[in-house]
């Protein structure tokens, strides 16, 4: 039997339950991101603590360059 708005008990229940394992895989890899960029974030602030004593990195020279946002 439906309710007055056309659904059959526990409709609610099953399509929250698929919107769950829809959103499950897409919120883990955003977190995942997030944390990318968190470690990112660190590990820039790490290096910049250095100074100019730091060492040399490969590749140093196409990621960190004088112009505007790290960019050549």
């Amino acid at each position: 039997m439906e309710d007055a708005g056309g659904r059959r008990p526990g409709q609610a229940r099953e399509a929250r339950g698929l919107v769950d394992a829809l959103c499950s895989p897409a919120a883990q890899e955003h977190a995942a991101q997030v944390r990318q960029v968190q470690l990112i974030a660190e590990l820039c602030g790490s290096y910049a603590t250095l100074g100019a004593s730091r060492p040399a990195l490969p590749g140093h020279e196409r990621l960190v360059r004088a112009g505007g946002a790290g960019t050549p």
